[in-house]
């Protein structure tokens, strides 16, 4: 018997303890950073994207107009990923 009221107030203790801080104004604010962190990660990567994609696309209209046959075998020069742009602008 004592066993079982140790293991249901230690179960009592650890979950106030977990609804206390789940509710607490910490965590919140991680919640807040974590998702502004994903947000700016996923807004920079489709902005990459998109920007690649398009210049990709002005480029081989440009090739057609200057009179290359086939512009799918030149290679693109492969450029900077966002991140190490940011990690270079912040230095």
């Amino acid at each position: 018997m004592n066993e079982v009221l140790f293991f249901a107030g230690a179960t009592l203790v650890i979950g106030l303890s977990y609804y206390i801080g789940f509710r607490s104004g910490v965590d919140r604010n991680l919640k807040a950073e974590v998702r502004q962190f994903l947000h700016d990660m996923t807004v920079s990567q489709m902005a990459h994207t998109h920007f690649m994609q398009r210049a990709q696309n002005e480029t081989k209209l440009l090739l057609k107009h200057l009179g290359v046959k086939n512009p799918k075998n030149i290679k693109p020069v492969k450029l900077m990923t966002p991140e190490q742009f940011d990690s270079e602008n912040k230095d």
